[in-house]
Order: C-alpha cells, then sequence, then structure tokens
C-alpha cells in the first residue's frame, strides 16, 4: 500500500510531472495571450508585540517582496507560473531577518467539451531564524529552515448539462532541517501526506445547487525530540462527508452551507516513554457562508466547525472559526475592507495515556501474592499490562483577529495602502499557552506594471 512516507523518494512527484507536460501540450484556440507580470511590494510598519507574548517588545520592520507571474490565457483555459521572494528586516531584533523563496503554479485546460483538468502547486523555502533571549529568558525560539510542498491534480466533467464530477489528488509535505535541541521547545516534526476529495454538483434551479462531497487524507509525522522529551511518530488518516446546499435568495443575497462528519483514526508509535496504540473519533463538520451585495461593497459572513488531529499535542481538537469581511468603494481610486475573526481550538479529549517510563511499584493482589503497576502521576496504579494511566491534556485556546484597510489606486498600475490590524490569544487548561494581545500599523506600495508578450 502507498504510504505518504514514501514521497521523499520522489515517484510521486516523477510521476506527476509527465501529466503535467502533457496538460500544458494540449492544441491551443485561435486565441491566445501571453503575459509577464512583475510584482514589487515594499511596505514599513509598525508592530506592537513582534514575539507575541505577555512582555510586548515593539519593532520597525521593512517587508521587500519582489515577484514575477507568466500567464497564458487562450480560449481553452490559462496556465500561471509565479515566483519570487519575501524579505523582512527588523530595526532591532536583527536575529528575526530572512528571506523566503516561493514558486507556485495554477493550470485550468479543457481537453473535451466537457472535461477540464486542473492542477495546482505550491512550494515554500523558509529561512532559519535564530534564537532570540532577553537576559536568559527565551523569547522566541530557533526556527530551522523549512520547506513545504503541495501539488494536486483533478478534473472537473459535464455529466448534464445540470449536473458536474470533480476530482483532485495530490500530495504534501513539510520538512524541517536539524538545529541543537537546546535551541528549542518547540517540535519541529517533518510530515507527508496523500489526498484526495471527490464531489457531486446538481443544478436544482437557477437559483439552487445541492452538493455530496468525500475527503481522504493520510498523514505521517515523524517522531520528534524537544526539551520536555520525546513525542511519537503519528499516522493519522481522515474521511470527511459532506452535503451542501448553495442558494442565491436574490440578486444580493446568496448562502452556501455544508455539514456532515469526519471520521478520524490516530495510530501512535512507541517511544521510551509512551506508549504507542490507536484511536478512533468522529466529529461534526459545517460550514456557512452568507453573501450580502450592497450598492458600494460586499458583506460575507463565514461559520467553521471541525474536528481534527491535534498533531502530537492532543488526541484530537475540535476547531471553530468565525469570521466577517466587508469590501466597500469609496470611488473610482479609493476602496477599503473591514475583516474580524474569532477562531477556538479545543482538546476533543481532556487526558491522554501517560508515558510507560513511570515508577513501577509492586502492590498486593488479596490473594498474598503482588502484581506489578505503574504508579500515575495523578496518585494512582494502574497495572502494568493494561497502563491506563492518563494526564492531563486539555488545550483550550481563542484567537481574535481584527483589521481595518484603507487601499489607493494612485495610478494604473501603481498602488498604495494603509492598515491598522489587532491580535489577541487567550488560552486554559493544562497546556496552557502564553496570553498576548498585539497591534500593527502598516503603510505599502505595490507596483506592478503587467508586459504583453504576444506581439
Amino acid at each position: 500500500m502507498l504510504s505518504p512516507k514514501k514521497l521523499r523518494s520522489g515517484p510521486i512527484s516523477r510521476g506527476i510531472l509527465p501529466l503535467l507536460i502533457a496538460t500544458l501540450l494540449i492544441p491551443s484556440a485561435a486565441f491566445a495571450r501571453l503575459t509577464l507580470k512583475p510584482d514589487f511590494r515594499f511596505s514599513q510598519e509598525l508592530d506592537s508585540n513582534v514575539f507575541n507574548r505577555e512582555s510586548a517588545d515593539s519593532d520597525f520592520v521593512t517587508r521587500v517582496a519582489p515577484a514575477a507571474m507568466l500567464e497564458f490565457l487562450d480560449d481553452l483555459g490559462h496556465m500561471r507560473l509565479r515566483g519570487g521572494l519575501r524579505s523582512r528586516s527588523y530595526a532591532d531584533n536583527s536575529k528575526l531577518n530572512a528571506i523566503d523563496k516561493f514558486v507556485n503554479f495554477d493550470v485550468k485546460r479543457s481537453v473535451t467539451k466537457r472535461t477540464t483538468l486542473t492542477s495546482k502547486g505550491t512550494f515554500d523555502w523558509r529561512e532559519q531564524i535564530d534564537q532570540v533571549q532577553d537576559a536568559d529568558v527565551v523569547v522566541r525560539d530557533a526556527r530551522p529552515d523549512q520547506t513545504k510542498q503541495n501539488v494536486s491534480l483533478g478534473f472537473i466533467h459535464s455529466l448534464t448539462p445540470t449536473t458536474n464530477f470533480s476530482f483532485s489528488g495530490g500530495f504534501r509535505n513539510e520538512n524541517w532541517s536539524s538545529i541543537p535541541l537546546a535551541e528549542t521547545t518547540s517540535l519541529r516534526r517533518d510530515s507527508d501526506s496523500l489526498f484526495a476529495t471527490a464531489a457531486l454538483t446538481k443544478a436544482l434551479s437557477g437559483n439552487d445547487a445541492v452538493r455530496a462531497t468525500v475527503g481522504f487524507d493520510d498523514t505521517s509525522y515523524d517522531g520528534a525530540m524537544g526539551i520536555t522529551g520525546a513525542v511519537a511518530g503519528e499516522d493519522t488518516q481522515t474521511i470527511s462527508i459532506l452535503a451542501g446546499w448553495a442558494r442565491a435568495w436574490s440578486n444580493v443575497l446568496a448562502t452556501d452551507v455544508n455539514v456532515g462528519f469526519r471520521l478520524l483514526d490516530i495510530d501512535t508509535d512507541s517511544t521510551a516513554t509512551q506508549k504507542g496504540g490507536s484511536e478512533s473519533s468522529t466529529g461534526l463538520v459545517g460550514n456557512l457562508k452568507l453573501t450580502r451585495v450592497f450598492p458600494k461593497g460586499k458583506l460575507e459572513l463565514s461559520v467553521n466547525q471541525e474536528t481534527r488531529p491535534g498533531s502530537g499535542v492532543s488526541s484530537s481538537l475540535d476547531v471553530r472559526e468565525f469570521k466577517a469581511l466587508y469590501e466597500g468603494k469609496l470611488s473610482e481610486r479609493w476602496s477599503y475592507d473591514i475583516q474580524g475573526s474569532m477562531k477556538d481550538r479545543e482538546s476533543a479529549s481532556d487526558r491522554r495515556v501517560e508515558d510507560t517510563a513511570a515508577p513501577r511499584v509492586d502492590l498486593p493482589d488479596g490473594m498474598g501474592g503482588t502484581f506489578r503497576a505503574i504508579a500515575c502521576n495523578d496518585g494512582t496504579f494502574s497495572p502494568t499490562i493494561l497502563n491506563l494511566c492518563t494526564r492531563e491534556n486539555n488545550i483550550d485556546v481563542r484567537l481574535f483577529g481584527a483589521k481595518a484597510k484603507l487601499n489607493w489606486r494612485v495610478r494604473k498600475d501603481l498602488f498604495s495602502f494603509l492598515s491598522f490590524e489587532f491580535r489577541q490569544q487567550e488560552s486554559n487548561g493544562s497546556a496552557k499557552l502564553q496570553d498576548y494581545d498585539g497591534a500593527r500599523v502598516m503603510l505599502g506600495f505595490r507596483y506592478a506594471p503587467p508586459i504583453d508578450l504576444s506581439r
């Protein structure tokens, strides 16, 4: 059976490449345009809490992001290739300076009147950040070099004039370079994933459409070592089944709702201090989106609920997210947007199996003999053969965010913006995180002159 861990050897990435090349070689229609789109962004910001901790440290940050996109358009679809750099420079905390790189592509091509092929990919390379200390206190863990890949290939097929079937599948992975153990308490876990999604959409009328979606994800996490001890490798398998309904209530009001459930299986490896095992859970998955159009703006409200793997910090997490976005237009050159969000992450289970390195003791069995038991941290005892010890593992984190942004189109290819952003984190439970709040003011410019290469 194909395992996500085999992705690192490269056969899947090598297998997708010929398919992408074949997609690109599909004959083009009569109309075609090739455009190069340079994109240069510069911004200066003041951040009141660059380390996101209770004791806030402010700093000025300069961000420079040059990029370019090559876009091919014709009657059959599009092909886009984009790459660039993202650099940040801190006035007082130079150890946070870094230059990240990225490349992504997006392909959509009609191969017949009823079938369209799609493919997307993102590749990110993030530069190492050194550890930051204030006296003897570590205020920011070191972050090693990181690479991320996400590639998918799929198709959309029209079964009837009102019914479409779509499928996409691919892989993603996340890899970290090694850093000295003493420089970080965070878990940097390499992971590899295979995923697939299939959806059937049926238009009932001009205003209504229903759909059924099935998704699968198999992710393998490597074991990791932190100052607090070893964390076992894990393999999580997730199956989600959803039913959806989209409706346009009028020309200015539309809703989109999806409801279903997610089946989650987690297999944990054993370590010297942790017993391996398996567990399964079922969680509710659902989201609702409302869109309201106004004469000079658009409002979007969304609610999302899901249960997902805790990735070594918890058996599984219930995640709830609320978002609001309003985009408005003041004139031909001036626009603005206001957004807010709240995200809750809470453990689906408050306890987890205790590590197996706890002391062993001999206890009387009531029949004149003794039995071997584990001395649990909460003062109870468990027979060694059962290992019923558990430990508190409750996670309850709430994140707030709000942002207001004013946009000015200086001329056709030159843009400027001014934004204010607020963020806050609150947490409770045995796995409590540091509470903090912070604000960011940013002034930036963007220059993006398209260059037509078809002439």
